[in-house]
Protein backbone atom coordinates (compact mmCIF):
# COMPACT_ATOMS: atom_id res chain seq x y z
CA UNK A 1 0.00 0.00 0.00
CA UNK A 2 0.85 3.23 -0.88
CA UNK A 3 -1.42 5.40 0.94
CA UNK A 4 0.60 7.68 3.30
CA UNK A 5 0.20 6.08 7.32
CA UNK A 6 -1.57 7.95 9.95
CA UNK A 7 -0.52 8.92 13.04
CA UNK A 8 0.52 6.41 15.52
CA UNK A 9 -1.79 5.58 17.79
CA UNK A 10 -0.37 4.49 21.75
CA UNK A 11 -2.26 2.84 24.90
CA UNK A 12 -0.53 4.25 28.01
CA UNK A 13 -1.81 2.31 30.96
CA UNK A 14 -0.51 3.14 34.57
CA UNK A 15 -2.93 2.43 37.65
CA UNK A 16 -2.48 5.67 38.59
CA UNK A 17 -4.11 8.40 36.74
CA UNK A 18 -1.51 11.33 36.83
CA UNK A 19 1.22 8.60 35.68
CA UNK A 20 -0.39 7.87 32.75
CA UNK A 21 -1.65 11.28 31.53
CA UNK A 22 2.37 12.62 32.51
CA UNK A 23 3.53 9.29 29.99
CA UNK A 24 0.95 10.38 27.41
CA UNK A 25 1.59 13.78 27.81
CA UNK A 26 5.35 13.38 26.76
CA UNK A 27 5.06 11.15 23.94
CA UNK A 28 1.95 12.59 21.86
CA UNK A 29 2.78 15.04 19.13
CA UNK A 30 6.35 12.95 18.97
CA UNK A 31 7.54 11.67 15.41
CA UNK A 32 8.75 8.12 14.76
CA UNK A 33 9.79 7.19 11.29
CA UNK A 34 8.38 10.32 10.30
CA UNK A 35 5.10 9.67 11.41
CA UNK A 36 3.34 11.44 14.72
CA UNK A 37 1.85 9.93 17.78
CA UNK A 38 -1.78 9.96 19.26
CA UNK A 39 -1.40 9.02 23.36
CA UNK A 40 -4.39 7.63 25.26
CA UNK A 41 -4.33 7.24 28.76
CA UNK A 42 -5.99 4.71 30.76
CA UNK A 43 -5.43 4.40 34.32
CA UNK A 44 -7.37 1.13 34.90
CA UNK A 45 -6.00 -2.33 33.40
CA UNK A 46 -9.28 -3.55 33.34
CA UNK A 47 -10.95 -0.57 31.54
CA UNK A 48 -7.81 -0.70 29.07
CA UNK A 49 -8.38 -4.39 28.20
CA UNK A 50 -11.83 -3.83 27.04
CA UNK A 51 -10.23 -0.65 24.75
CA UNK A 52 -7.07 -3.08 23.55
CA UNK A 53 -10.67 -5.26 22.50
CA UNK A 54 -12.48 -2.38 20.54
CA UNK A 55 -9.75 0.30 19.18
CA UNK A 56 -6.83 -0.15 17.58
CA UNK A 57 -3.41 0.76 18.85
CA UNK A 58 0.06 0.02 17.72
CA UNK A 59 1.80 0.07 20.78
CA UNK A 60 0.89 -0.58 24.16
CA UNK A 61 3.17 1.11 27.62
CA UNK A 62 2.38 -0.86 30.36
CA UNK A 63 3.37 -0.33 33.61
CA UNK A 64 3.23 -3.22 36.39
CA UNK A 65 -0.17 -4.16 38.05
CA UNK A 66 0.51 -4.32 42.01
CA UNK A 67 1.05 -7.58 42.91
CA UNK A 68 -1.70 -7.81 45.26
CA UNK A 69 -4.56 -7.22 42.30
CA UNK A 70 -3.70 -10.42 40.64
CA UNK A 71 -6.28 -12.58 41.83
CA UNK A 72 -8.55 -10.22 40.91
CA UNK A 73 -7.71 -10.67 37.09
CA UNK A 74 -9.67 -13.78 34.97
CA UNK A 75 -7.34 -16.61 33.60
CA UNK A 76 -4.66 -16.22 36.28
CA UNK A 77 -2.68 -19.50 36.90
CA UNK A 78 -2.15 -19.02 40.96
CA UNK A 79 0.32 -17.49 43.18
CA UNK A 80 3.51 -18.56 41.39
CA UNK A 81 2.96 -15.99 37.96
CA UNK A 82 4.07 -12.72 37.76
CA UNK A 83 2.09 -9.68 37.28
CA UNK A 84 3.66 -8.75 34.40
CA UNK A 85 3.15 -12.74 32.75
CA UNK A 86 -0.72 -11.84 33.75
CA UNK A 87 -0.73 -8.55 31.87
CA UNK A 88 0.83 -9.58 29.42
CA UNK A 89 -1.25 -12.62 28.67
CA UNK A 90 -4.13 -11.20 29.00
CA UNK A 91 -3.02 -8.51 26.40
CA UNK A 92 -1.73 -11.21 24.42
CA UNK A 93 -5.28 -12.68 24.16
CA UNK A 94 -7.00 -9.62 22.74
CA UNK A 95 -4.70 -7.70 20.35
CA UNK A 96 -1.41 -8.50 18.51
CA UNK A 97 0.53 -5.55 19.15
CA UNK A 98 4.22 -4.50 20.91
CA UNK A 99 4.29 -3.67 24.55
CA UNK A 100 6.77 -1.97 26.62
CA UNK A 101 6.53 -2.31 29.92
CA UNK A 102 7.21 0.62 31.70
CA UNK A 103 7.93 0.24 35.43
CA UNK A 104 10.04 0.68 38.29
CA UNK A 105 10.93 -3.10 38.85
CA UNK A 106 11.76 -3.78 35.23
CA UNK A 107 13.41 -7.08 37.09
CA UNK A 108 10.26 -8.53 37.16
CA UNK A 109 10.22 -8.55 33.80
CA UNK A 110 12.93 -8.55 32.03
CA UNK A 111 12.99 -12.58 31.05
CA UNK A 112 9.88 -11.74 28.65
CA UNK A 113 11.73 -9.28 26.51
CA UNK A 114 11.49 -10.18 22.92
CA UNK A 115 11.43 -8.28 19.32
CA UNK A 116 7.31 -7.58 20.67
CA UNK A 117 7.96 -7.15 24.25
CA UNK A 118 10.62 -4.11 25.68
CA UNK A 119 11.35 -2.91 29.34
CA UNK A 120 12.13 -0.13 30.16
CA UNK A 121 13.26 1.15 33.92
CA UNK A 122 10.91 4.26 34.68
CA UNK A 123 13.89 5.59 36.94
CA UNK A 124 16.36 5.72 34.36
CA UNK A 125 16.86 8.46 31.69
CA UNK A 126 13.58 9.38 30.30
CA UNK A 127 15.21 9.42 26.91
CA UNK A 128 15.00 5.52 27.33
CA UNK A 129 11.72 5.19 26.79
CA UNK A 130 11.83 7.61 23.67
CA UNK A 131 14.48 5.39 22.27
CA UNK A 132 12.73 1.69 23.18
CA UNK A 133 9.77 3.23 20.99
CA UNK A 134 11.95 4.59 18.31
CA UNK A 135 13.26 1.15 18.00
CA UNK A 136 9.84 -0.42 17.97
CA UNK A 137 8.34 1.40 15.18
CA UNK A 138 12.46 1.26 13.32
CA UNK A 139 11.19 -2.23 13.76
CA UNK A 140 8.55 -2.76 10.96
CA UNK A 141 6.41 -4.44 13.26
CA UNK A 142 3.69 -1.99 14.26
CA UNK A 143 3.50 -0.93 10.40
CA UNK A 144 3.30 -4.39 8.99
CA UNK A 145 0.32 -5.47 11.79
CA UNK A 146 -1.71 -2.45 10.04
CA UNK A 147 -0.94 -3.65 6.79
CA UNK A 148 -2.36 -6.95 7.32
CA UNK A 149 -5.77 -5.28 8.34
CA UNK A 150 -5.42 -3.00 5.21
CA UNK A 151 -4.88 -5.76 3.38
CA UNK A 152 -8.00 -8.02 4.66
CA UNK A 153 -9.90 -4.61 4.45
CA UNK A 154 -9.65 -3.04 1.12
CA UNK A 155 -9.96 -7.27 -0.29
CA UNK A 156 -13.21 -7.83 1.28
CA UNK A 157 -14.93 -4.26 0.31
CA UNK A 158 -13.54 -3.24 -2.47
CA UNK A 159 -13.11 -6.56 -4.27
CA UNK A 160 -15.44 -8.64 -3.15
CA UNK A 161 -18.19 -7.04 -2.07
CA UNK A 162 -18.15 -5.35 -5.21
CA UNK A 163 -17.43 -8.32 -7.69
CA UNK A 164 -19.67 -10.59 -5.59
CA UNK A 165 -21.70 -11.49 -8.66
CA UNK A 166 -18.65 -13.19 -10.19
CA UNK A 167 -17.28 -14.96 -7.31
CA UNK A 168 -20.72 -16.81 -5.90
CA UNK A 169 -19.61 -19.55 -7.04
CA UNK A 170 -16.19 -19.83 -6.04
CA UNK A 171 -17.35 -18.57 -2.28
CA UNK A 172 -19.13 -21.78 -1.66
CA UNK A 173 -15.99 -24.28 -2.26
CA UNK A 174 -13.63 -21.90 -0.30
CA UNK A 175 -12.24 -20.37 -3.08
CA UNK A 176 -12.68 -16.89 -1.06
CA UNK A 177 -10.48 -17.38 2.06
CA UNK A 178 -7.85 -19.35 -0.62
CA UNK A 179 -7.19 -16.06 -2.97
CA UNK A 180 -7.64 -13.80 0.23
CA UNK A 181 -4.69 -15.65 2.21
CA UNK A 182 -2.66 -15.76 -1.29
CA UNK A 183 -3.19 -12.29 -1.88
CA UNK A 184 -1.95 -11.72 2.01
CA UNK A 185 1.40 -13.53 1.52
CA UNK A 186 1.78 -11.86 -1.96
CA UNK A 187 1.62 -8.86 -0.79
CA UNK A 188 3.21 -9.33 2.26
CA UNK A 189 6.06 -10.63 0.21
CA UNK A 190 6.43 -7.24 -1.54
CA UNK A 191 6.00 -5.24 1.60
CA UNK A 192 8.77 -6.91 3.31
CA UNK A 193 11.35 -6.57 0.14
CA UNK A 194 14.31 -4.52 0.64
CA UNK A 195 12.84 -0.84 -0.60
CA UNK A 196 15.98 0.04 -1.77
CA UNK A 197 16.73 -2.81 -4.69
CA UNK A 198 14.25 -4.83 -5.98
CA UNK A 199 17.25 -6.79 -6.95
CA UNK A 200 18.51 -7.89 -3.68
CA UNK A 201 16.84 -9.93 -0.97
CA UNK A 202 18.16 -10.34 2.80
CA UNK A 203 19.10 -13.63 4.15
CA UNK A 204 15.95 -13.66 6.11
CA UNK A 205 13.97 -13.99 3.15
CA UNK A 206 15.34 -17.04 2.51
CA UNK A 207 13.60 -19.23 5.37
CA UNK A 208 10.13 -20.06 6.55
CA UNK A 209 10.89 -19.32 10.62
CA UNK A 210 9.67 -21.64 12.52
CA UNK A 211 9.70 -24.36 10.34
CA UNK A 212 5.91 -24.69 9.64
CA UNK A 213 3.89 -27.44 11.28
CA UNK A 214 2.61 -30.82 9.16
CA UNK A 215 4.44 -32.47 7.10
CA UNK A 216 8.06 -32.25 5.98
CA UNK A 217 9.00 -30.56 2.70
CA UNK A 218 11.87 -30.07 0.80
CA UNK A 219 14.41 -27.56 1.60
CA UNK A 220 13.63 -27.92 5.10
CA UNK A 221 16.34 -27.32 7.29
CA UNK A 222 17.57 -29.79 10.21
CA UNK A 223 19.18 -30.32 13.01
CA UNK A 224 20.56 -33.70 14.35
CA UNK A 225 22.42 -31.95 17.60
CA UNK A 226 25.33 -32.00 15.62
CA UNK A 227 24.95 -30.97 11.99
CA UNK A 228 22.74 -29.22 9.84
CA UNK A 229 20.74 -30.97 6.97
CA UNK A 230 19.26 -30.07 4.02
CA UNK A 231 15.80 -32.05 2.91
CA UNK A 232 15.72 -32.88 -0.76
CA UNK A 233 13.01 -35.60 -1.31
CA UNK A 234 10.26 -33.69 -3.38
CA UNK A 235 7.46 -32.73 -1.19
CA UNK A 236 4.67 -34.48 -2.77
CA UNK A 237 6.81 -37.60 -1.63
CA UNK A 238 6.73 -36.32 2.17
CA UNK A 239 2.88 -36.13 2.01
CA UNK A 240 1.07 -38.92 3.43
CA UNK A 241 -1.83 -40.04 0.80
CA UNK A 242 -4.52 -42.86 2.09
CA UNK A 243 -2.18 -43.31 4.96
CA UNK A 244 0.90 -44.08 3.20
CA UNK A 245 3.67 -41.75 2.18
CA UNK A 246 5.44 -42.30 -1.37
CA UNK A 247 9.03 -41.71 0.22
CA UNK A 248 10.02 -44.45 2.55
CA UNK A 249 13.52 -42.82 3.05
CA UNK A 250 14.39 -39.72 3.18
CA UNK A 251 17.27 -38.04 1.52
CA UNK A 252 19.64 -35.19 2.82
CA UNK A 253 22.58 -33.04 2.17
CA UNK A 254 24.84 -32.35 5.01
CA UNK A 255 25.63 -28.66 5.56
CA UNK A 256 28.86 -27.17 6.58
CA UNK A 257 29.82 -24.12 7.90
CA UNK A 258 30.81 -21.70 4.93
CA UNK A 259 33.78 -21.00 6.84
CA UNK A 260 35.04 -24.66 6.22
CA UNK A 261 34.97 -24.75 2.39
CA UNK A 262 38.30 -24.44 0.56
CA UNK A 263 37.25 -21.24 -1.41
CA UNK A 264 36.61 -18.96 1.55
CA UNK A 265 39.74 -20.82 3.72
CA UNK A 266 41.92 -19.34 1.22
CA UNK A 267 40.51 -16.16 0.65
CA UNK A 268 41.04 -16.05 4.56
CA UNK A 269 44.86 -17.26 4.37
CA UNK A 270 45.65 -15.02 1.62
CA UNK A 271 44.52 -11.71 3.41
CA UNK A 272 41.52 -10.75 1.40
CA UNK A 273 43.36 -10.39 -2.07
CA UNK A 274 40.68 -9.25 -4.83
CA UNK A 275 41.16 -12.44 -6.86
CA UNK A 276 40.29 -14.72 -3.75
CA UNK A 277 37.66 -12.41 -2.49
CA UNK A 278 35.55 -12.35 -6.27
CA UNK A 279 35.70 -16.37 -5.89
CA UNK A 280 33.78 -16.14 -2.41
CA UNK A 281 31.33 -13.64 -4.59
CA UNK A 282 30.86 -16.33 -6.87
CA UNK A 283 30.73 -19.08 -4.57
CA UNK A 284 28.07 -17.33 -2.87
CA UNK A 285 25.74 -16.49 -5.81
CA UNK A 286 26.66 -20.05 -7.20
CA UNK A 287 28.51 -18.71 -9.67
CA UNK A 288 32.01 -20.59 -8.83
CA UNK A 289 33.69 -23.95 -10.50
CA UNK A 290 31.62 -26.89 -9.53
CA UNK A 291 29.22 -24.12 -8.39
CA UNK A 292 26.21 -26.71 -8.57
CA UNK A 293 27.94 -29.49 -6.68
CA UNK A 294 25.71 -27.70 -3.50
CA UNK A 295 23.90 -24.59 -2.54
CA UNK A 296 25.03 -21.52 0.20
CA UNK A 297 22.33 -20.79 3.02
CA UNK A 298 23.21 -17.46 4.36
CA UNK A 299 22.49 -17.13 7.94
CA UNK A 300 19.34 -15.69 9.60
CA UNK A 301 17.45 -16.77 12.84
CA UNK A 302 20.30 -18.68 14.74
CA UNK A 303 21.06 -20.75 11.31
CA UNK A 304 25.17 -19.95 10.36
CA UNK A 305 26.67 -19.38 6.74
CA UNK A 306 25.95 -23.04 5.79
CA UNK A 307 26.83 -24.49 2.85
CA UNK A 308 24.51 -28.06 1.17
CA UNK A 309 26.91 -30.49 -0.40
CA UNK A 310 25.82 -32.55 -2.83
CA UNK A 311 28.39 -35.34 -2.58
CA UNK A 312 28.05 -35.47 0.70
CA UNK A 313 24.52 -36.89 1.23
CA UNK A 314 22.95 -39.65 3.63
CA UNK A 315 19.07 -41.18 3.85
CA UNK A 316 17.63 -42.14 6.91
CA UNK A 317 14.09 -43.86 7.42
CA UNK A 318 11.12 -41.66 7.54
CA UNK A 319 9.47 -43.34 10.91
CA UNK A 320 13.48 -42.44 12.50
CA UNK A 321 13.24 -38.74 11.51
CA UNK A 322 11.05 -37.73 14.56
CA UNK A 323 13.28 -38.18 17.11
CA UNK A 324 16.95 -37.83 16.34
CA UNK A 325 16.45 -34.32 13.91
CA UNK A 326 14.57 -30.87 14.95
CA UNK A 327 13.52 -28.98 11.96
CA UNK A 328 14.55 -25.34 12.37
CA UNK A 329 13.48 -23.55 9.42
CA UNK A 330 12.43 -24.60 5.67
CA UNK A 331 13.67 -22.61 2.34
CA UNK A 332 11.06 -19.98 0.97
CA UNK A 333 10.25 -20.18 -2.54
CA UNK A 334 12.08 -20.07 -4.75
CA UNK A 335 15.12 -20.33 -3.37
CA UNK A 336 13.68 -24.03 -2.17
CA UNK A 337 12.96 -24.96 -5.89
CA UNK A 338 16.32 -23.34 -7.00
CA UNK A 339 18.44 -25.88 -4.51
CA UNK A 340 16.46 -28.74 -5.85
CA UNK A 341 17.13 -27.66 -9.35
CA UNK A 342 20.76 -27.35 -9.09
CA UNK A 343 20.71 -30.66 -7.23
CA UNK A 344 19.21 -32.34 -10.11
CA UNK A 345 21.82 -30.60 -12.43
CA UNK A 346 24.68 -31.71 -10.66
CA UNK A 347 23.60 -35.33 -10.25
CA UNK A 348 22.19 -35.74 -13.95
CA UNK A 349 24.91 -33.78 -15.53
CA UNK A 350 26.30 -35.67 -18.22
CA UNK A 351 30.02 -35.61 -19.64
CA UNK A 352 31.07 -35.53 -22.80
CA UNK A 353 34.52 -35.88 -24.48
CA UNK A 354 36.19 -32.22 -25.02
CA UNK A 355 36.19 -31.25 -28.47
CA UNK A 356 39.46 -30.36 -30.63
CA UNK A 357 38.58 -26.56 -30.49
CA UNK A 358 42.16 -25.62 -31.75
CA UNK A 359 41.27 -27.36 -35.06
CA UNK A 360 37.84 -25.90 -35.65
CA UNK A 361 39.22 -22.82 -34.95
CA UNK A 362 41.46 -23.20 -37.68
CA UNK A 363 38.44 -24.33 -40.01
CA UNK A 364 36.69 -21.53 -39.32
CA UNK A 365 39.67 -19.47 -39.78
CA UNK A 366 40.21 -20.69 -43.54
CA UNK A 367 36.72 -20.47 -44.02
CA UNK A 368 36.62 -17.30 -43.42
CA UNK A 369 39.64 -16.49 -45.74
CA UNK A 370 38.25 -18.29 -48.53
CA UNK A 371 34.80 -16.57 -48.55
CA UNK A 372 36.74 -13.03 -48.25
CA UNK A 373 39.15 -14.37 -51.14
Amino acid sequence: MDTPQSSWRILVVDDKAEDAQSVADRIAGEEFGGITTECEACPSFEEALDWLGKKQYDLAIVDLVDDRKVGLFPGNKGQDQEAGEVVLELIRATRALPVIFYSAHPEKVIELVNPMIKCVDRGGDPQDLMNTISEIFDSGLPSLIREIHEIQRTYLWDFVALKGAILESDSKNGGLSMLLARRLGYMLREKTRLADSRDSVSSMEYYIHPEPEGSLRSGGIVHDGEQYWLLLTPSCDLEPKNGRLKADWILMARCTEITQHAIVTEWMEKQDSKNHKANVRRLLQGNAPQSDRGFYLPAAYGIPHLFADFQRTATIPHSDFGGQFRRVATLDSPFAEAALARFARYFGRLGTPNLDLDAIITQLHTTRQKSSA
